[in-house]
């Protein structure tokens, strides 16, 4: 299975790599789960466009039709990796894969309800001559069937006659020696058949000493009459060990000779699995589908951060681990295009600027992965070519840098990479130094960005960027919202009111 592309900076920073987590969470197979992983942003509108019509219809199809087929799927490559000869259990375990993801090409082939992911299915090899071949050879339960190969019932059918005549004879002398017998049983020590003599008859049944009882009361004798017909089952013991081993040679070899189309099927059947976990997510965090702009529209109407939604605590359990809690996340909505493509965000600390900045960075990443976006229906995508995100401290000891300087470091990045059709997103930014300096260089970098025409948003403390945001028309100003009569923030974006950062009321709440 291949390893995910490494999530980058900015999405690592807004915690994509968790979403897909949560998400994978849904997938049926490990493949599945690997595809889930693996999901990064798309690169055109078409592209996302596409994505989503396919999460639609698989959305369709779950709701009328429930999960698709996927039992036995598994990723076959660690399996067809090597040179040495299958195991039956390890062809066992690709046929059921194989038969998984035919299971998938057939429910799909078969109804015009869903085009795309018929399309998709279709692209599925059908390898129908190697699950003939499979029919053959497993019982439903994967083991190897008695008829597998003429030879093979052949031998079983004589070893079956063998063990009759065996015990027939074994049977007939208990009865003759019942006297000597510990207990009328036929036993097997190492594939030949004896009968538990007692110690103190031992030569009362002449045979050959195999084993002797824990307690020492018996002996496990194979009488000399049936010596040669043990001899004869050990030898067709050996013919049928021999058949098998060729017929896992032959298994073997048609499974390696279609090894790519296995690979193919299982890597389709893996995306359409995770496609099925998405709108089982889509179903679960009540998401919709979004439109794409490829100008600078962003229109994200109550949006919510899947980390802390709680109609996700389950998953979120289920996935870190996390307690449930008890609170209920307030939807953000956020507006921004041509006329005004900058947000800057103020307002009470914990009133939450930052989860409203991430909320932003999640839906919009997610949504350009073919993602459920969990938001309202007329949510606007932009299709950027890149979120830049700083977010929280990086002191640098290695590097001997304070906080503030490895900000101003990872700024610089930021504002060397960024293009017309980035989103940009900076918390706290100009916080750290000097208020009147810091605002200065707010100012300059958030004009640099308007500039260079990306969509950008802010977060701040400091009154004279807010006051610099009323003065362009370009800026937006927002703020988190808070409660005067509970002196507590109560989280829901405002937006065009710049916020006051309200520390002495957060000192007295804290009884500072």
């Amino acid at each position: 299975m291949a390893l995910p592309q490494k999530i980058s900076p900015g999405l690592a920073a807004i915690e994509f790599d968790r979403v897909l987590e949560l998400i994978a969470l849904e997938a049926k197979s490990d493949l599945g789960q690997a595809s889930v992983r693996s999901r990064r942003p798309l690169a055109t509108r078409s592209q996302c466009e596409q994505a989503h019509f396919e999460l639609a219809e698989m959305v369709r199809f779950y709701l009328r039709e429930g999960l698709m087929p996927l039992a036995g799927l598994s990723d076959p490559a660690p399996l067809l990796g090597g040179e040495s000869v299958l195991e039956l259990p390890e062809s066992w375990q690709i046929i059921r894969s194989v038969r998984a993801a035919n299971a998938i090409r057939e429910t799909f082939l078969r109804s015009d309800a869903y085009p795309r992911l018929k399309v998709i299915a279709a692209t599925i090899p059908e390898l129908r001559e190697l699950l003939s071949h499979a029919s053959r050879y497993f019982t439903v339960d994967g083991k190897l069937r008695e008829e597998a190969s003429a030879e093979l019932r052949s031998i079983r059918s004589r070893s079956h006659a063998k063990r009759q005549a065996i015990q027939k004879n074994l049977s007939d002398l208990m009865s003759r020696h019942a006297d000597a017998i510990q207990e009328p049983l036929i036993t097997i020590r190492g594939d030949r058949y004896c009968i538990p003599v007692r110690s103190d008859h031992r030569n009362a049944v002449p045979g050959i000493l195999h084993e002797r009882s824990g307690s020492g009361a018996s002996f496990f004798i194979e009488p000399l009459g049936v010596v040669e017909l043990n001899n004869d089952l050990a030898d067709l013991l050996q013919q049928e060990r021999e058949e098998i081993a060729r017929i896992t040679r032959f298994i073997s070899q048609q499974i390696t000779a279609v090894a790519g189309d296995i690979l193919e099927s299982a890597h389709i059947a893996g995306g359409l699995d995770a496609t099925q976990a998405c709108a089982l997510f889509f179903d679960r965090s009540q998401s919709v589908t979004p439109t794409f702009s490829d100008d600078r529209e962003l229109r994200i109407l109550d949006g919510r951060h899947p980390l802390i939604d709680e109609r996700l605590a389950g998953a979120r359990v289920q996935a870190f681990g996390e307690s449930e809690g008890d609170k209920n996340v307030v939807p953000t909505t956020v507006s921004l295009d041509d006329a005004s493509p900058a947000l800057v965000i103020s307002g009470p600390n914990a009133g939450g600027k930052t989860v409203a900045l991430k909320t932003v960075g999640l839906l919009v990443a997610m949504g350009l992965s073919g993602l459920p976006v969990p938001a309202r229906e007329g949510t606007r995508l932009p299709v950027v070519d890149d979120i830049h995100v700083l977010i929280g401290d990086d002191q640098s000891v290695l590097e001997h840098l304070s906080t503030f300087s490895a900000y101003l470091v990872r700024l610089k990045r930021v504002l060397e990479r960024v293009t017309p059709r980035s989103l940009v997103l900076l918390d706290e930014l100009g916080s750290g130094t000097d208020p009147e300096e810091g605002a200065a260089l707010a100012a300059s970098v958030i004009e640099h960005m308007l500039d260079s025409g990306c969509l950008t948003m802010v977060t701040t403390h400091l009154s004279a960027l807010k006051t610099f945001a009323v003065h362009d028309r370009r800026i937006i100003n927002a703020s988190m919202e808070f409660d005067s009569a509970t002196a507590r923030p109560t989280f829901r974006l405002i937006v065009g009111v710049p916020g006051r950062s309200r520390a002495l009321d957060a000192a007295q709440m804290i009884g500072l």
